[in-house]
């Protein structure tokens, strides 16, 4: 509930980093509200998102504005994914609010004043 709130009323990126299996994911998908694959939702591991994200989301050919929430996962597998968000955030904010998911330790190097992060931690 909280993460909802914040991700409502704030302009920023939401970083959800952990652990493998520990649900950033799940909790990606449960902000979004409706999640519908290659609208608001993609995951660089699946070849049909990566293919859209690089062909027409990163080169700006298809806008994001009119998406409210919208989440990248595991997004920090691409290695220019830092100033490719960064770039496509500053030119369509205010207009949409991003989940970012991935490891732990990838996503502490992002640095933007617009930033928060979530670590979700591993549990036995």
């Amino acid at each position: 509930q909280f993460l909802n709130e914040e991700l409502s009323k704030r302009r920023q990126m939401v970083f959800i980093s952990g652990p493998r299996q520990v649900g950033k994911t799940t909790l990606a998908v449960s902000l979004l509200g409706k999640k519908d694959n290659e609208i608001n939702y993609f995951n660089w591991d699946q070849p049909k998102h990566r293919r859209i994200l690089m062909k027409e989301i990163f080169p700006g050919e298809r806008k994001l504005t009119k998406i409210p929430r919208i989440c990248f996962d595991e997004i920090h597998k691409y290695n220019r994914w830092k100033n490719t968000l960064k770039g496509l955030f500053d030119a369509q904010e205010p207009n949409t609010h991003w989940i970012v998911t991935g490891s732990a330790h990838l996503l502490t190097r992002f640095k933007t004043v617009r930033l928060q992060m979530l670590r979700i931690p591993w549990r036995n």
